[in-house]
């Protein structure tokens, strides 16, 4: 592609010059100078102008990123990911960071068993202005690997336990959100009531117990007798023989004796077993703490084991440290819309597991929904002919299962996990990621309920369930987006999530990314209004600065009209989209009816001629540049503005014309296929733009589009003027 490198007049104008360059007078006004992304930087990329735009990818920052605003205190957001130990950045704006290093630090030989292992996987960090006497205090929830294997045989871990690793829930404290972390001794804590059911470490099993301890070279459990009980000890917890086990944040005993309830485990199976746990413990990841509107304080998480369920309890006295287990709730279950459904699919199966062991060979008769026991038909005793248990309606973006009473297909289609939780008009919205973080599976969903711990219910993607996708044949400049934070910037709302370095070979390597999110009204699966979360991404070209920090933002929504001065648009299209504030990138997102979402709910202003839009402001207004945003559809897409006018007023009141020609979308925004001259792929959120200096007092901007030959329509997703 062609590159031209622009006068010293446009450096200029680049570093924010407001003087014109190239005037000539004619019967349009006057014609500028202008920049379209036509230089290439030291790295081969588009130049910006990051007076205006920034460059989404915070390299540094790792997989699953947290973001926490502490900027009313000290004027920062910190930034922590998987790392260790949890390495920090901060930024003043979230488009520039600046590391910090290791947040966490050890300050005894035990608490190195937890600090020296890395990764730190999903730290968070919440503030608790009360905690600390009234002085406040900064809460770090992360897991990181148990070292089972360093400690097998100790005083209270059964001697051959398998060292297979788990992911324990910690927690350590700070004055500072920058830290230093300490990690909080929960055997110091005065909640040995609820927290310890075995008082006296390393307590003796006796041959009563019959439990399971291991298993023998033929995978065979072995069980307590009286002849190996004087070798073995019941575990305890917390057991001071195994470092980490004091700190760990929940009691194992109490946690699995109320997860049981929704998940296939038992306590002592648990502290054997390699598929569900190591010396004690499950496997839980990407803790979320949040208070909800009221006030009060929940502690989110996924249990990592079978199926990335997620669940959620409550804090005894509104403490952080003083988890309410006994108040534990399963919230969302993976390949299910509701944590009922999933209830109700383990009743089925039990009903099933009880209908097999008496009759094995039942069939299951669709038209009559019963099943039936070929044994009866013969005569001999079995089984009655048995109702069908309806099985709830499953998620099938969730898994590859082809029918709902399969069993599950690959480990990664059946994940929910990174949530976070955001309060709006009334209701609680949850997004989660699914799918593989490997390869582009990885996605970012919602759910909603009226209340913190119960009720949720997935959004299907027709409703706007499917808030990032790296789309349907994989983005070339976004793949693997998930494991999100939310925050507020200003009065504009981010989603803050990873995706990989490098989308060709995706694998583990990833950092963080931040788009935009809006808040829309759609039609529920009952037909009702509900507002859901919609991205402005992912983008993976340059996009305006946040405005909270940006001297020049959008104006283009505070125009008093917009209006079609010339061309045509399309049979049932308008210009309504034009200034809307979404962005049309949403492709199929990898689940059907995401497609019908967009189609619905993010419209685009299609032309059926070139065509002339004109955006008229009730007081003049200065522009520093214009952003013409294409189609999502390769086959809708323009190429060329041909023209830009601007009309105002100068100081003596008199009107002066602007105008600007022959505006080209970048090449590097798509890929065209000269043989078959047909684009074949478009950027997310590709748009064709021109900066200038400053023009003052504008009351009137027109754009041009033009409808490429051969194309039946082209598609505008979006018009930002920037200005001030």
């Amino acid at each position: 592609m062609k590159k031209r490198y622009l006068s010293i007049l446009l450096s200029v104008v680049l570093a924010g010059g407001t003087l014109l360059a190239g005037c000539n007078s004619g019967a349009s006004g006057t014609k500028i100078d202008f920049y379209s992304g036509d230089e290439i930087n030291v790295n081969g990329d588009m130049r910006i102008n990051e007076e205006l735009f920034f460059r989404n990818g915070l390299k540094g920052v790792s997989a699953d990123p947290y973001v926490f605003d502490n900027t009313e205190r000290d004027g920062y957001y910190y930034i922590v990911s998987t790392d260790g130990p949890a390495y920090m950045y901060r930024s003043r704006n979230m488009m520039d960071i600046d590391p910090v290093g290791p947040a966490v630090q050890a300050t005894n030989e035990d608490e190195k068993a937890v600090v020296d292992v890395t990764p730190f996987w999903a730290p968070e960090i919440v503030y608790d202005g009360e905690a600390n006497d009234g002085n406040g205090l900064y809460y770090m929830f992360f897991s990181t690997y148990g070292q089972a294997d360093e400690y097998s045989g100790s005083a209270g871990l059964i001697s051959n336990v398998s060292t297979t690793q788990r992911q324990v829930l910690f927690v350590a404290t700070s004055e500072t959100a920058r830290g230093p972390y300490t990690l909080v001794n929960m055997d110091n804590l005065d909640h040995q009531e609820y927290r310890n059911v075995c008082k006296e470490p390393g307590t003796k099993l006796s041959a009563e117990d019959d439990m399971p301890y291991g298993v023998d070279e033929n995978g065979v459990a072995q069980r307590v007798t009286e002849d190996n009980v004087d070798e073995l000890y019941r575990f305890a917890y917390p057991d001071e023989e195994i470092p980490y086990a004091k700190y760990g944040y929940f009691s194992q005993e109490q946690y699995i004796k109320y997860l049981s309830k929704y998940e296939s485990v038992e306590y002592n199976e648990t502290i054997q077993s390699a598929q569900n746990g190591s010396a004690g413990y499950t496997s839980t990841i990407d803790a979320h703490p949040y208070v909800d509107a009221d006030g009060n304080k929940w502690l989110y998480w996924t249990e990592n084991d079978d199926n990335n369920n997620v669940y959620c309890c409550p804090m005894y006295n509104n403490d952080w440290l003083y988890p309410n287990l006994s108040e534990t709730k399963l919230v969302l279950a993976s390949y299910y819309y509701t944590a009922e459904d999933y209830m109700n699919a383990q009743e089925v199966a039990a009903f099933e597991d009880e209908l097999f062991a008496v009759c094995p060979d039942y069939e299951y008769d669709e038209d009559t929904g019963t099943y039936v026991c070929p044994e009866q038909a013969a005569g001999t005793a079995g089984h009655e002919t048995h109702a069908a248990q309806a099985l709830p309606e499953g998620v099938s973006y969730e898994s590859d299962r082809t029918d709902a009473r399969d069993e599950y297909g690959s480990d990664d289609s059946h994940v929910n996990e990174g949530v976070a939780v955001i309060y709006h008009n009334g209701k609680y919205y949850m997004t989660f990621s699914i799918g593989a973080y490997r390869d582009n599976t990885y996605r970012v969903m919602q759910a909603v309920s009226d209340k913190p711990n119960e009720g949720w219910r997935k959004l299907r993607p027709e409703e706007g369930g499917v808030i990032l996708s790296g789309q349907d044949s994989g983005s070339n400049e976004v793949t693997g987006t998930g494991h999100n934070a939310i925050i507020a910037i200003g009065d504009q709302l981010f989603i803050y999530y990873h995706t990989h370095d490098d989308p060709s070979v995706m694998d583990t390597q990833r950092h963080g990314n931040i788009d935009e999110l809006k808040w829309i009204t759609v039609k529920d699966k009952d037909g009702n209004d509900l507002d859901v979360l919609y991205a402005n991404g992912p983008l993976g070209v340059a996009e305006p600065r946040i405005e909270k920090f940006a001297e020049y933002k959008n104006i283009a929504d505070e125009a008093q009209s917009v209006t079609l001065t010339d061309g045509a648009l399309a049979e049932g299209s308008s210009v309504a989209p034009l200034n809307d504030g979404l962005l049309s990138v949403l492709r199929s997102g990898l689940a059907e009816g995401t497609r019908e979402f967009a189609d619905t709910y993010i419209k685009e202003t299609q032309i059926s001629e070139t065509s002339t839009f004109t955006f008229d402001f009730a007081s003049g207004r200065t522009v520093r540049a214009v952003l013409v945003y294409t189609s999502k559809n390769t086959t809708d897409i323009f190429f060329k503005i041909p023209k830009m006018e601007f009309v105002g007023t100068d100081a003596e009141g008199n009107e002066v014309r602007y105008y600007l020609e022959n505006v080209e979308l970048s090449q590097d925004f798509y890929t065209y296929l000269e043989g078959r001259n047909t684009v074949t792929y478009v950027n997310v959120g590709a748009f064709a733009f021109a900066e200038f200096a400053e023009l003052e007092n504008i009351t009137s901007v027109s754009i041009t589009v033009e409808k490429p030959e051969g194309q039946s329509i082209a598609g505008i997703s979006e018009i930002r003027i920037l200005g001030k």
